[in-house]
């Protein structure tokens, strides 16, 4: 059935539409009230450490489980307590759950022969589908006789064989080996755009993220704490949570102060942080929490740059083409750095550093209790 408050229009750019579901296993609240439009062809990351709830999503999208509360839509049509096999959903497991008795082609078929499709056409879409992922000529063998890429190739190739309304990966790529893992991004990401396959993405791994998807949902706790491009979650974290689970963060709290129209958070008598002119959302005095990501913490030789902060070099962590330092400075306060191999300094554990802070660089984070949703 079709919901009656979307336009046509809509119905056909809205791939995915969750509205207020919830989820609780015994006393435990899974999820807290879910709200989330997925735009067709785009490709959607849920992102969030175990326990977040994102499994639990996932398996109220594709028709496991039941929500407690609320409505999942697909393509505008009420799909809630439909089962599994009815909503028209590609899935692709952790596991890949091929059957390990039917050869390739069969276990490509099989979505086909449920769906009573003619003989004649489930041959000629097999062999399409193979093909498209890079496995012709490999119907005959049996999943045993693949290789972990291979087997995922044909995890893949039954999940869009029947053309699905919509396309979930839950957490594919965790069984592969680095290298392998991220050559399957890659075609994954061209074969869903090629498709123009709406995607739903299930993953704890924040790179994987940030380069695979259109729009990434960060989930904690039950609840999505941001929604929006890699770009906005990286560099504007809508809070705390979101800023620690997304890449490495140097945080400070304290009491904002503005003066002349510049904005100081004071976190204690031996620091302050310049932010320079800007609107930072709250009253002056009032307490706030700060990010600014360890590539924009400068190092430079101790005594060389005015406005700095002295510290001592702890820890020095060689991550190939970046280094990462952990310096404290003389009152004690840490910060992480991180810095191209390629630049211009390197230090040692033990050496005398300045530490660098651009005001720009800051970032003034919204309450954890104010955060949105998921809506677009």
């Amino acid at each position: 059935m079709l919901d009656p408050s979307i336009t046509p229009h809509q119905h056909q750019s809205i791939a995915l539409d969750l509205r207020g579901i919830r989820k609780s296993y015994g006393k435990v609240e899974a999820l807290k009230g879910i709200d989330l439009k997925v735009r067709a062809g785009e490709f959607v990351t849920i992102l969030g450490p175990s326990g977040s709830g994102k499994s639990s999503l996932l398996k109220i999208v594709a028709g496991f489980e039941m929500p407690d509360v609320g409505d999942v839509l697909v393509r505008g049509r009420e799909v809630t307590h439909l089962p599994a096999s009815a909503r028209d959903i590609g899935m692709v497991f952790q596991n890949f759950a091929l059957f390990p008795h039917l050869t390739v082609e069969r276990n490509v078929a099989f979505p086909l022969e449920m769906r009573k499709v003619p003989r004649a056409e489930i041959a000629r879409r097999v062999e399409d589908t193979l093909r498209l992922v890079s496995l012709s000529g490999y119907g005959s063998r049996y999943p045993r006789q693949l290789s972990g890429g291979q087997q995922q190739r044909v995890a893949l190739a039954r999940a869009v064989v029947f053309e699905p309304k919509l396309l979930l990966l839950d957490e594919p790529f965790s069984a592969l080996d680095r290298k392998l893992r991220e050559a399957m991004q890659i075609e994954v990401k061209e074969l869903q755009n090629r498709l123009g396959l709406t995607t739903v993405f299930i993953t704890h791994d924040q790179e994987e993220a940030l380069i695979m998807s259109d729009q990434v949902a960060v989930m904690d706790e039950g609840v999505i704490q941001q929604f929006g491009a890699p770009d906005d979650i990286y560099h504007r974290p809508n809070n705390r949570q979101v800023a620690e689970f997304v890449g490495d963060s140097n945080l400070f709290e304290g009491a904002l102060v503005r003066e002349g129209g510049v904005a100081t958070l004071h976190v204690d008598e031996a620091l302050a942080i310049d932010l320079g002119v800007r609107d930072c959302g709250r009253d002056a005095d009032a307490r706030a929490r700060v990010l600014i990501r360890p590539e924009a913490v400068r190092l430079a030789p101790a005594a060389r740059e005015p406005r700095s902060l002295p510290a001592t070099v702890e820890s020095v962590i060689f991550l190939g083409p970046n280094t990462k330092y952990i310096v404290r400075t003389e009152q004690g306060h840490v910060f992480t750095s991180r810095t191209s191999t390629m630049g211009p300094a390197s230090f040692a554990v033990g050496d005398q550093v300045d530490v660098v802070l651009a005001a720009e660089s800051w970032r003034v984070l919204g309450e954890e209790t104010a955060a949105p949703r998921g809506v677009l």
